[in-house]
C-alpha cells in the first residue's frame, strides 16, 4: 500500500463514515478466499461462495447516508479459470454440423446479479458466446468476434440472476485460437437500481419532466457506470464532453467524472456504461411511484462494455478524465456536452445524475455559486470546488458521485460532484463540485492534464460548445480470410463497405489489431500480409463528411509454422583428442531437435538462427551510472531461515501511521551493516532498512511503505528514499507462519561464489513467507527471495527460491539511485505478467567490476538451413561448433535458439539450450583449426524485398541503423552498435530520445533489446531482434544495391556531426550507368523528442540538394501494407557538400508532415564519417 493510499484512507476515515474506505482502491486486508469460486465434482458448474453479507450490509447502512462516495453493490470474487483449456471447466460437445459447443453453469445462490471479468477474451471467426440466466428470464447481448477488445480484457454488464449459463459455439477448426480466461465474478449482493436506501429518494425529479425540456442535450450526455475497485463493485455517474474535434469525439469519446470514483487504470478498464437510463414518464416528486426504481438493463437505451482508459486524474480537485475504448453506441443517442472553464461563478446551477444508481434525475439551484475547499477530504487548496447551497428542486444522493454541474446561462459543464450532505431527508443541505477551472492545468497523477484531455482543438478556449450525436455510417467488413485462415506471408485483401451517414467516407484501418489506426484514406480496401502466426481483430472506422464514425471489427487467424527447440543431443566429436569429455580447441556437431508446434508446415530451405551464450550475458543496461545486469546468473541460495546460516527474523513495524499492522507496508529498524558496508551508486553506506514490500533502502528515513514502484525509474513517493535494492519490490505482506519474516546477515566469506571470481564478504537480505497483493487487491500466494551484495566489488545478486504469483498489483526488480531517476530495470513483473522462476537468479554489476562475457563456444555457422518440417513433426539439425582454445575447464556450453525465417515469414519462439560443459580436468588441443571463413556483409542499405519499407543502413564492421516504424506505422529508428564475431553481430538495440525537444538537443540513449545480424553471403543476411517488452522476430535481408557499382568518390557511410551528436545521415552512393545516385536517410527527432527519419528521393542537384520524403512503413513484426509507398509525403530538403573524403557539411530544411510534428533546420553543420 503506498503512502498516498494510506494517507487517503486516513482522510476518508475521518471525513466520512468508517466503512466508506472503499471509495478509493484499498487492500482487502485478507487473502483471496480459498473457496470464493470452485467447481463441482463434475467440473461443469462453477459454484460461488457468498461474501460476508452481514458485514457488507452493516457497512452500507452507514455509507448510504452519505454522498461523496460511490454506491457499492457487489463483491468481486476471484475466479481464475482458463475456460479455453482442454482440461478447463465446463463441458465440450461436438455438433452434427462440425461445430463445437461448450457450456458452463455459474451459480451464486442468493445473488441479485452476476458480472463476469475476463482477463483474456478473444473469440475466433465464427464463434459466439451467450451469457444468460439459467431459467432463460434474462440474457446479455450475444458476444461475437466483433466484440473482441483490443487489450483482451472484457467486463460484462450485470446479469440480473443468481444462476448463469455461459454457452459458446465455434467452428471446430478454430478451437486452438480461442482465448477465454475468466478472472473474477462480481456477486451483486443488492440491486444498485432497486436497493432500499436510508433516504426515500422520492423528492427527485425525472429528466422526462417538463423541467428537463430545456436540458435535453445535456441529459443525453450523462451516463451511469459500474466499475470494480479493490474487491468491490461500485456505481457512479459521468458526462460525455466535446473536445473540439468532432471526428475524435465520436472515434475516441471522453468522459468527465470524479477522482473519488475512478483514479486508476484498472478501475477505468472495468467500467461498463449505461446510456439513456431514464424514466420514460414524469413521475410526480414525492410520490411512491417516483421512489420506485426501474431496471437498468431494460430501461437503458444502450449498454457499453469495453472499458476506458484513464487520461487524467487529480485528488485535490476530484476530477478524472476517461477515454472510452470504443465509440458510444448509436442507440445511446448521446450528446457531447460543452464546457466552461472560465471560473466565473454562475447565478445558479443545474445537475444531472443517477441518484442511488437509479434512473436519471435533474436538480436545480437558483442561487449564485461560491468557491470552497474540497468537502470530502480534509486540507487541500482553497477554492477548488463549487458550493451549491440548498437545491430548489430535486437533490443528489449516493450514486450521483461524479455527475456534472452546468451553468444555466450557457448550458456548459463547470464541475463534477464530489459530495455533501444534500438529500431528500435534508432539503437544506449543500453539495460541493470539483471546479473544471481549478482542475484545468493541475498536474495529474497520470502526467496528462484535464486541459490536454478535454481540449483537442489546441486553442485552449475558455468555453467549448456542445455537439449532438450523428447518424453514423453502418459499416461491414469482408474478406475470404475470415473464413479461410491465410498463411503467414500471404496477401490478405480486406474490404469495407459503408451505408448511411453524410457520405464522403474516409476509411481508417487497424490491420495490426492493436487499437492503433495506422492507415487512413479514401480507399475502402487494403492488401496486407502478416509475417508470423497471429490471432487478432482487424478493425475499420468509416468517418463521413460530418465527422460521424461507424466501426466494424472481425477476428482474423493467420496460420504459420511455429518452430521450437525441444532438445539437445550429445555433441559428436569432429576433431579432437578422443578423450572422454569436451576439451578446449575441439570441434563438434551439436544435434538440436526442432519441433513445429504450429498449424502449417515449414518448407525446406528456411533458416534457423543460433547464438553462443557467454559465461555471463549482460543483456540489461547500462543505466546512466553504468550498472549492467543479466537475468540469468548462477543460483546458490544462502538460506537465512534454516540450516547453518539461520538467523532470527527482524522486527517490523509501520513507520508512517498506516492501518495495515506490523507485517504490511512496514519496515525493520535500522540495520548496522557489518564490515566495510555496502557501496551503491558510488556511495558507501553503513546502515540500511528492509521493507516488507521487498526492497532495501539505504536512506534510513524510508518508511518501507512504498508499494507502487515505477519499474523504469521515476520520482520516489513521499516517505521513500534511495538508493534501493529491489529484488522483488511489490505490495507484499509477511505471512503469520513459522519461518516467515525479514532477515539480514553478513558473511566474512560468502557461501555463494562471486561471478567475478575470488573470495569476498557479502551481505544477505532475505524475505521468507511473503504473500503478494494481486490486481483484485487480495493477498495470495507465497514467495521467498533474497538480495546479496558483495563487498569490494559492488556485485548484486537476486535469488528466488519460491516463485511469486504472476498476477501482481505492482512490481519492479532492479536498482534505483537516491533520486529515483536512474534505474537498472532487470524485470517489470507487473507489466509483463512474468515472475522469476523458482531456482533462478539475476545479477547486476557496477562499472569497473563487470565479468567477462565471452562464450567458450564458437559457432562455425549461426544460420542453419532447415529441412521441411510438417505441422506437429520434428527434425534434427547438426550445429557445427568449435570450443574456444582458451575455454575454461568446467565452463558451461550454452546456445540461444533465436528464430526461424523464410523469405516472407518467421517464427521467434526462442529458448536457451544447454549443450554440455567443458571437462573439469580439460586438456587443450591445437590440431583442430576452425573453418570459419569471414563473410563480410556489404555496407549500405539492406532490406527484405518481400516486406519492403524498412531495413538496415549497415556498416560492415560497426553495426547498423535500423530504419523502421512504431505501432502507428510512423517512422522511427534504432541503433545497433557492435562488432562481428564468427559472422555474427550480437549487440544492444539502442533507442535515442531528445530530452530538450523541440528547441534544443539533449539526447539520452537507452537499451531496449538486443539485435543479431548473421551474414549468409556478402549481400544477404538474417536479422533478428528481441525487444525487452517481449516482441521478437527475424527477417531475411538483401542488399538493395547488390548489382550496382560504387561511384568515385564513394560517400557510403554513416555521417554525424561531432558538435551535435545524436542525429545524422546515412548515405549510400551507387553508379547507375552514367549517373550517380546518393541516397540519404536522415535520422532526427520530432517536437516530442521521438526518433524519426526521412529518406531522399531522386538525384542530387549540382548544388548538393536532395528532396526528402517521410514514409509510413510497417513496424517490426506488424502487418505489411502492399501499397505502403503510396503513403509517402514531402518532408523538405537537405543539402550535402563534400569538401573532402573525410568531412562534409549538411544543411537541412525539414518539416515532418502530419500526423508528425516537428521542424529540423540546420545550416552548414560539419559532418564526419563512420565507415
Amino acid at each position: 500500500m503506498s503512502l498516498f493510499r494510506s494517507t487517503l484512507a486516513a482522510v476518508l476515515l475521518t471525513a466520512l463514515p468508517l466503512a466508506c474506505a472503499y471509495a478509493a482502491p484499498q487492500k482487502s486486508g485478507q487473502r483471496a478466499p480459498a473457496q470464493a469460486a470452485h467447481l463441482d465434482a463434475g467440473g461443469e458448474r462453477l459454484l460461488l461462495v457468498a461474501p460476508d453479507l452481514a458485514r457488507l450490509k452493516a457497512q452500507d447502512a452507514v455509507n448510504d447516508l452519505k454522498t461523496g462516495v460511490p454506491l457499492r453493490y457487489g463483491r468481486v470474487l476471484p475466479a481464475r479459470f482458463d475456460l479455453a483449456a482442454d482440461t478447463g471447466p465446463g463441458r465440450w460437445e461436438s455438433a452434427a454440423d462440425g461445430r463445437l459447443t461448450w457450456r458452463l453453469e455459474v451459480a451464486g445462490k442468493g445473488a441479485h446479479s452476476l458480472e463476469f471479468a475476463f482477463s483474456r477474451f478473444r473469440l475466433p471467426p465464427g464463434a459466439s458466446l451467450s451469457i444468460h440466466a439459467r431459467d432463460g428470464s434474462v440474457a446479455l447481448p450475444l458476444l461475437t468476434d466483433a466484440d473482441n477488445p483490443a487489450g483482451g480484457v472484457l467486463h460484462t454488464a450485470m446479469l440480473a440472476s443468481d444462476a448463469a449459463v455461459l454457452e459458446l459455439t465455434l467452428p471446430a477448426a478454430r478451437r486452438a485460437t480461442l482465448e477465454l480466461a475468466l478472472r473474477s465474478v462480481s456477486w451483486g449482493y443488492r440491486d444498485p437500481f432497486a436497493a432500499a436506501r436510508a433516504k426515500s429518494g422520492s423528492c427527485n425529479v425525472d429528466t422526462a419532466c417538463p423541467e428537463g425540456d430545456a436540458w435535453r442535450n445535456q441529459i443525453a450526455s450523462v451516463a451511469g457506470y459500474s466499475f470494480s475497485s479493490s474487491s468491490s463493485s461500485l456505481y457512479c455517474t459521468g458526462t460525455l464532453v466535446a473536445t473540439g474535434s468532432a471526428a475524435q469525439d465520436t472515434a475516441k469519446p471522453r468522459l468527465a467524472t470524479a477522482y473519488h470514483c475512478i483514479s486508476t487504470a484498472q478501475e477505468a478498464a472495468s467500467a461498463v456504461f449505461y446510456w439513456g437510463f431514464e424514466s420514460p414518464t414524469c413521475r410526480a416528486p414525492g410520490s411512491a411511484e417516483n421512489g420506485s426504481p426501474l431496471p437498468a438493463t431494460t430501461a437503458s437505451r444502450a449498454i457499453q462494455t469495453g472499458g476506458a482508459q484513464l487520461l487524467s486524474t487529480n485528488q485535490a480537485t476530484d476530477f478524472t478524465a476517461l477515454e472510452l475504448n470504443a465509440p458510444v453506441p448509436a442507440a445511446a443517442m448521446a450528446y457531447y456536452s460543452g464546457w466552461d472553464r472560465s471560473g466565473i461563478a454562475p447565478n445558479g446551477a443545474v445537475g444531472i445524475h443517477h441518484a442511488n444508481g437509479n434512473e436519471k434525475r435533474i436538480v436545480f439551484n437558483d442561487d449564485p455559486l461560491t468557491p470552497m475547499r474540497n468537502c470530502i477530504v480534509s486540507g487541500g487548496d482553497p477554492d477548488t470546488h463549487w458550493r451549491v447551497d440548498q437545491w430548489e428542486l430535486g437533490t443528489t444522493e449516493i450514486g450521483s458521485s461524479g455527475s456534472g454541474l452546468w451553468n444555466p446561462s450557457n448550458g456548459h459543464l463547470i464541475g463534477v460532484l464530489s459530495g455533501g450532505n444534500a438529500g431528500c431527508a435534508n432539503p437544506s443541505g449543500y453539495d460541493c463540485y470539483g471546479r473544471l477551472s481549478s482542475a484545468w492545468e493541475v498536474a495529474s497523477d497520470t502526467g496528462t492534464s484535464i486541459r490536454a484531455a478535454f481540449d483537442r482543438s489546441g486553442g485552449n478556449p475558455e468555453t467549448m460548445p456542445g455537439k449532438s450525436s450523428c447518424d453514423a455510417p453502418v459499416v461491414t467488413l469482408a474478406s475470404s480470410a475470415f473464413s479461410d485462415a491465410p498463411a503467414a506471408g500471404a496477401r490478405v485483401e480486406l474490404r469495407a463497405s459503408a451505408q448511411g451517414g453524410a457520405g464522403g467516407y474516409t476509411y481508417l484501418w487497424d490491420a495490426d489489431g492493436d487499437g492503433v489506426y495506422e492507415r487512413s484514406g479514401s480507399s475502402s480496401q487494403i492488401r496486407v500480409s502478416f509475417p508470423t502466426r497471429r490471432q487478432l481483430n482487424v478493425r475499420v472506422q468509416v468517418r463521413d463528411a460530418q465527422g460521424c464514425i461507424g466501426v466494424a471489427s472481425r477476428a482474423l487467424d493467420v496460420v504459420a509454422p511455429v518452430i521450437e527447440a525441444v532438445s539437445v543431443g550429445t555433441p559428436a566429436l569432429v576433431c579432437g583428442n578422443d578423450r572422454a569429455g569436451i576439451d578446449p580447441g575441439e570441434r563438434y556437431t551439436v544435434p538440436v531437435t526442432l519441433r513445429n508446434v504450429g498449424s502449417a508446415g515449414l518448407a525446406a530451405g528456411a533458416r534457423a538462427l543460433f547464438a553462443p551464450v557467454g559465461l555471463m550475458t549482460l543483456d540489461v543496461g547500462p543505466n546512466a551510472f553504468g550498472y549492467v545486469g543479466t537475468r540469468d546468473c548462477e543460483y546458490g541460495f544462502i538460506d537465512l531461515a534454516a540450516g547453518n546460516g539461520a538467523t532470527a527474523p527482524l522486527a517490523t513495524a509501520a513507520a508512517d501511521g498506516n492501518p495495515y499492522g506490523d507485517l504490511d507496508d512496514a519496515r525493520t529498524p535500522d540495520i548496522a551493516l557489518g564490515g566495510s558496508g555496502i557501496t551503491l551508486y558510488g556511495v558507501t553506506y553503513s546502515k540500511a532498512v528492509m521493507s516488507t514490500n521487498g526492497y532495501v533502502s539505504f536512506d534510513t528515513g524510508d518508511t518501507g511503505a512504498d508499494a507502487d514502484p515505477i519499474c523504469g525509474g521515476g520520482e520516489l513517493p513521499a516517505g521513500a528514499g534511495g538508493p534501493q535494492l529491489r529484488p522483488f519490490h511489490a505490495d507484499l505482506r509477511v505471512l503469520e507462519s513459522p519461518g516467515a519474516g525479514l532477515r539480514y546477515r553478513r558473511f566474512a566469506q560468502c557461501p555463494r561464489a562471486s561471478q567475478l571470481g575470488g573470495t569476498h564478504p557479502c551481505h544477505v537480505f532475505q524475505w521468507s513467507g511473503m504473500e503478494v497483493l494481486d490486481s483484485d487487491w487480495y493477498f495470495e500466494g507465497e514467495t521467498e527471495f533474497q538480495a546479496i551484495v558483495y563487498e569490494g566489488t559492488g556485485e548484486v545478486a537476486y535469488q528466488y527460491r519460491r516463485a511469486a504469483p504472476t498476477d501482481l498489483h505492482s512490481g519492479a526488480i532492479g536498482l534505483i539511485d537516491a533520486g529515483g531517476g536512474d534505474a537498472l530495470a532487470l524485470a517489470c513483473p507487473q507489466a509483463t505478467r512474468t515472475v522469476p522462476a523458482a531456482g533462478s537468479a539475476m545479477c547486476a554489476f557496477a562499472p569497473g567490476a563487470q565479468p567477462a562475457s565471452e562464450s567458450p563456444l564458437r559457432l562455425e555457422s549461426a544460420a542453419i538451413v532447415l529441412p521441411q518440417i510438417a505441422a506437429g513433426q520434428s527434425a534434427t539439425v547438426n550445429l557445427p561448433v568449435k570450443i574456444r582454445d582458451d575455454a575454461a575447464c568446467g565452463a558451461p556450453l550454452r546456445l540461444d535458439y533465436l528464430a526461424t525465417a523464410t523469405v516472407n515469414a518467421h517464427s521467434a519462439r526462442g529458448s536457451r539450450l544447454a549443450a554440455g560443459t567443458v571437462a573439469s580436468g580439460c586438456q587443450a588441443v591445437s590440431q583442430c583449426g576452425a573453418p570459419i571463413a569471414a563473410v563480410r556483409l556489404r555496407s549500405g542499405d539492406i532490406s527484405n524485398p518481400q516486406r519492403s519499407g524498412n531495413g538496415l543502413a549497415h556498416l560492415s564492421d560497426l553495426g547498423a541503423t535500423w530504419y523502421t516504424a512504431d505501432s502507428s506505422h510512423l517512422p522511427t529508428w534504432y541503433n545497433i552498435v557492435g562488432t562481428y564475431r564468427d559472422n555474427l553481430l550480437e549487440a544492444p538495440l539502442l533507442e535515442a530520445r531528445n530530452l530538450d525537444a523541440p528547441a534544443g538537443l539533449d539526447v539520452r540513449v537507452e537499451q531496449v533489446g538486443r539485435a543479431y545480424v548473421a551474414p549468409i553471403t556478402p549481400t544477404r543476411a538474417l536479422f533478428a531482434w528481441r525487444f525487452d517488452d517481449g516482441r521478437a522476430g527475424m527477417e531475411y535481408l538483401e542488399s538493395t544495391t547488390a548489382l550496382l557499382a560504387r561511384p568515385d568518390p564513394d560517400h557510403t557511410a554513416h555521417w554525424y556531426p561531432p558538435s551535435q551528436s545524436g542525429w545524422g545521415v546515412n548515405v549510400e552512393s551507387v553508379q547507375i550507368g552514367d549517373e550517380r545516385l546518393d541516397v540519404a536517410a536522415t535520422y532526427l527527432y520530432d517536437d516530442r523528442g521521438t526518433p524519426r527519419w526521412t529518406i531522399s528521393e531522386g538525384a542530387m542537384t549540382p548544388g548538393g540538394q536532395l528532396l526528402l520524403r517521410s514514409h509510413r512503413p510497417h513496424c517490426p513484426g506488424c502487418a505489411h501494407y502492399e501499397d505502403w509507398a503510396s503513403q509517402r509525403q514531402p518532408a523538405g530538403s537537405l543539402r550535402l557538400l563534400w569538401p573532402g573524403a573525410s568531412h562534409a557539411t549538411i544543411s537541412t530544411d525539414i518539416t515532418l508532415p502530419p500526423p508528425l510534428q516537428g521542424r529540423w533546420q540546420r545550416s552548414s553543420v560539419p559532418l564526419v564519417p563512420i565507415r
